[in-house]
């Protein structure tokens, strides 16, 4: 739940950093964001859940990668497709 109630906090963060012009804002919620995840992925299984939490998993997972992708992206880096 926690996870989900940082992901909801993006358009804020957008919206703070604009305000202020602090891009540091920006780049403080996407370590707090991947931080987080990297924590849930620890935790919980994703693949090898039932269909309905494992799409719902999914789902989730592949949000947070689109918002850390955009995010970077506004900060002026370059996303890496693998590693």
């Amino acid at each position: 739940m926690n996870l989900l109630c940082l992901l909801l906090q993006f358009e804020d963060v957008i919206i703070s950093v604009a305000k202020e012009c602090m891009p540091h804002y920006l780049a403080n919620y996407l370590f707090q964001l991947a931080s987080s995840f990297s924590k849930f992925y620890e935790k919980y299984l994703i693949l090898k859940e039932k269909d309905e939490i494992r799409n719902s998993r999914l789902q989730m997972a592949r949000l947070i990668g689109k918002t850390l992708k955009q995010g970077v992206h506004l900060l002026g880096l370059d996303v890496l497709d693998k590693m």
